[in-house]
């Protein structure tokens, strides 16, 4: 499989896009009033810089005294951003904790059945998953070679 990652060029389709994530990114941020936010999934369909956008701005939020309850699918990002994270699998809990505390290789190979390791994230020194290479030992396997 060969992965391209480029930024999007800004043809007409990324333009409108760009005029609907300024109007999200003004309609998050007049949203301060009250004390607290649930958000499902609300990185879900952007690109790499607006996702930390909005949890750069959640984490404003919550520094202001808000109360932010995410649903999110990256765990780096819930690693990187949460203060207390509950991990659910088939509706029920399985862990929850400090990010340093309930993110292990352990808990995502029990949950996400992906095999991995945990380190600190060199950024910020929270935890962050780095998922075995699967494709290259089942190539090295095939070949024959030990990975």
């Amino acid at each position: 499989m060969t992965a391209v990652v480029a930024a999007p060029s800004a043809g007409p389709q990324q333009k409108r896009a760009k005029r609907r994530w300024t109007g999200f990114v003004a309609a998050l941020a007049a949203w301060r009033r009250p004390s607290r936010r649930l958000l499902d999934e609300p990185t879900t369909f952007l690109d790499l810089s607006h996702q930390f956008e909005v949890l750069d701005l959640c984490a404003e939020l919550h520094e202001q005294g808000r109360t932010i309850v995410a649903v999110l699918h990256d765990l780096n990002h819930a690693g990187r951003y949460a203060t207390d994270l509950i991990v659910m699998k088939d509706g029920r809990v399985n862990a929850q904790g400090a990010p340093a505390e309930v993110m292990t290789a352990r808990l995502v190979e029990d949950v996400f059945a992906m095999p991995c390791r945990t380190i600190d994230d060199p950024e910020t020194e929270t935890p962050m998953v780095v998922p075995a290479d699967r494709h290259r030992r089942r190539t090295a396997r095939t070949a024959g070679v030990r990975a």
